[in-house]
């Protein structure tokens, strides 16, 4: 950055002020520039944990073929993540006595916050599935 220093005695003409606002537009924009490169965009890393978690599913057959489901579960409780916690709602068919498929909602929060690394997430949206029963 390029400064100009000049003595001015009297009245401030127009060009002085042009020339003035321009460098200080100039210097504003690299200042700007500046902070912005010295900001992260971005970050990596890598943790892995063991969450208890504790759930229930129901499930109403409407015919012999096709079903309605839901599940919940909550786990974490500081163990690993602070909180974690799922919900879901499907309707499905039984395409054999172990075969199935299902179409649901699916909402899913994790909140881990351990050892410099936080980790917070909230997921959501429709889902299919194809299963075998044991």
């Amino acid at each position: 950055v390029e400064l100009e220093v000049a003595k001015v005695t009297g009245a401030v003409t127009p060009a002085i002020q042009n020339r003035a606002d321009a460098a200080k537009a100039k210097l504003a924009k690299s200042i700007a520039n500046s902070v912005e490169e010295a900001i992260p965009t971005s970050a990596s890393g890598d943790e892995w944990w063991i969450d208890p978690i504790v759930g229930l599913r129901g499930q109403i057959n409407i015919t012999r073929w096709l079903f309605l489901a839901a599940q919940g579960d909550v786990g974490g409780f500081g163990v690993g993540s602070q909180i974690t916690w799922n919900t879901q709602a499907t309707i499905g068919v039984n395409f054999t006595w172990n075969i199935f498929a299902e179409l649901g909602y699916r909402y899913m929060y994790v909140d881990h916050d351990k050892n410099n690394f936080l980790y917070q997430m909230n997921s959501y949206g429709l889902f299919s599935s194809i299963g075998v029963k044991f």
